[in-house]
């Protein structure tokens, strides 16, 4: 857990909706935060193609660099079909 410290106003404010909504006032400041991340387009999962897609991609398949060049073909196989999905679903949505 972490402190942060917000005016007294702040505070009150984000304890009046919370206790509104009922809801703690973590779940209140996360659907916030949610609500502005969706409206500014910033999201948590990297964009398909960037390398922290494909560096994601290769640490949930479990590929170490010592088995790259000798699995290219299995991992061709098996991760490329699902990355150009994505890239396709992701460019549907933006259109």
């Amino acid at each position: 857990m972490t402190t942060i410290h917000i005016s007294p106003q702040l505070a009150d404010k984000l304890n009046r909706l919370a206790e509104r909504e009922q809801k703690t006032v973590d779940e209140m400041a996360e659907a916030i935060l949610e609500r502005q991340m969706m409206l500014l387009n910033i999201t948590d999962k990297p964009r398909p193609g960037s390398g922290a897609a494909l560096l994601k991609s290769a640490l949930e398949a479990d590929i170490h660099a010592g088995d790259l060049a000798g699995n290219s073909r299995e991992i061709l196989e098996k991760e490329f079909p699902t990355y150009l999905r994505g890239r396709v679903e992701e460019q549907n949505k933006e259109d």
